[in-house]
Parts: structure tokens; C-alpha cells; sequence
């Protein structure tokens, strides 16, 4: 399907193991869309999806 992120699950270590490639437009949509629904400042939600991808 076009415009949806590629999705590929593995299985290490008995655990589910879930990559989500999605591209920097559409992350930043996200972060649009969730900072005007939960009225937060746009920066502090990118900063928050950045620090989580990290720990990803």
C-alpha cells in the first residue's frame, strides 16, 4: 500500500521484535497532529519521539 510505513516483525530472544520505517514527513505529521490534539508545544513532542527512537 502506498503512504503506509513498511512493518516488519521478527522473533529474537522469544520476544517480539517490531521495526516501524516511516519517513521524516510523515514523523513530522505526527508530530503535528499530537501536539495540536493534546495542545502541546510541537517541539517537546519531536523531542520526545526523537529520545524514544533512540531507546528503540
Amino acid at each position: 500500500m502506498i503512504g503506509l510505513p513498511a512493518v516488519k516483525v521478527g522473533n529474537k530472544l522469544g520476544r517480539k521484535k517490531m521495526v516501524v520505517s516511516a519517513n521524516r514527513l510523515e514523523l513530522l505529521q505526527i508530530a503535528d497532529a499530537v501536539a495540536r490534539e493534546k495542545s502541546i508545544d510541537k517541539s517537546i513532542v519531536i523531542a520526545a519521539m526523537a529520545d524514544a527512537i533512540q531507546k528503540a
